[in-house]
């Protein structure tokens, strides 16, 4: 008899490893989940914060925690960039307040643009992970030409399409990735991750300006090149 009941619950357990690969397959793949698997969700309401967890718990996957890591470096690094980007207009381009603030209206508005239009069609044609490929590596991108980058042509250039069109992949792409990989009794603690990770790259943003502002303002090289616009040999550091 217990060796009966034993055999049972190893079938139970290998059923439902089996079962649990084939959905997060599924999700993966983003195809939709059977009735059996929506009518198990439906419950989720009545479940306390101790049965979320424990249904956490069985859903996390290695990818999701990355998502998670994605989404702090992201916060991180795009804090930075709001901190800095005044300050680099300012000493590079020798750009007013204003104008600044015109680029990244422009900016911004590009981003609603291409998320409202060709965004859309590349995460479905793509996926996932080729769409959050695609949008990292157009964001390195844009930052490394606007280390290079010598007249405003070419900063408004890239301010208004290789910037912009990342961000519009980067953003829903993480979204979309924390739903793909979870199903509704997880999801929302998994979307509490996602947005706690978000709130720490921002806390740890402002410090990690000032740091290197205070301690690294002097690591700089200074050199000569030509501004195509005023036709002069000027100092750039």
């Amino acid at each position: 008899m217990m060796m009966a009941d034993m055999m049972t619950n190893n079938n139970k357990d290998m059923s439902t490893k089996s079962k649990k690969r084939k959905i997060k397959k599924a999700r993966i793949c983003g195809k939709r989940l059977t009735e059996g698997e929506s009518n198990d969700n439906a419950d989720i309401l009545k479940r306390s914060m101790a049965e979320i967890n424990v249904e956490f718990g069985r859903q996390q996957t290695f990818e999701l925690w990355l998502i998670f890591i994605f989404k702090f470096f992201t916060s991180l690094v795009f804090l930075i960039d709001d901190l800095t980007f005044l300050l680099y207009c300012l000493y590079e381009f020798h750009m007013t307040v204003w104008e600044t603030g015109v680029l990244i209206f422009c900016t911004a508005i590009c981003v609603l643009i291409y998320g409202l239009t060709i965004t859309g069609f590349i995460i479905d044609k793509l996926g996932v992970k080729f769409s959050l490929f695609i949008g990292f590596v157009l964001y390195t991108m844009a930052k490394f030409f606007l280390i290079f980058i010598d007249n405003r042509a070419q900063l408004y250039f890239i301010m208004l399409t290789l910037f912009p069109f990342a961000v519009s992949l980067i953003f829903p792409t993480l979204v979309l990735a924390v739903k793909r990989l979870t199903l509704e009794s997880a999801r929302p603690l998994a979307f509490s991750i996602f947005f706690g990770a978000m709130i720490l790259g921002a806390v740890f943003g402002g410090p990690i300006v000032d740091w290197i502002r205070h301690d690294y303002k002097h690591s700089s090289v200074t050199y000569k090149h030509e501004n195509q616009e005023s036709g002069k040999e000027q100092d750039r550091e």
